[in-house]
């Protein structure tokens, strides 16, 4: 990539691209992001149905009451369904790429 004819490191563009993904998740003050249905998300903790930490879920439904919360959607690497279950924000971390969904 060059930029005001100098070649401009790979690593930096990446090193951005890694440090702005980590911060989408969170707005200016710190608060939890809001998803919306059909975002695709990483699970960030073990929950019950066999679901492991680092599985990436669908977002199917969003509950505001009693508290945020969404139920998602976890299918298998055939593509069939092997769990749904509510979780809260804070269980949950943003999938901004195919390159994500393999980390």
């Amino acid at each position: 990539v060059c930029s005001g004819g100098y070649l401009q490191s790979p690593m930096k563009y990446m090193n951005e691209f890694y440090f702005v993904t980590k911060l989408i998740s969170r707005n200016r003050l710190g608060d939890i992001m809001k998803f919306k249905e059909y975002d695709v998300v990483r699970i960030m903790k073990d929950c019950e149905e066999g679901v492991k930490k680092g599985e990436i879920s669908t977002i199917l439904m969003v509950f505001e009451e009693p508290q945020k919360a969404y139920e998602v959607e976890i299918q298998d690497k055939d593509g069939k369904l092997k769990a749904q279950c509510a979780l809260l924000p804070e269980d949950l971390e943003p999938v901004t790429s195919t390159m994500n969904m393999m980390q």
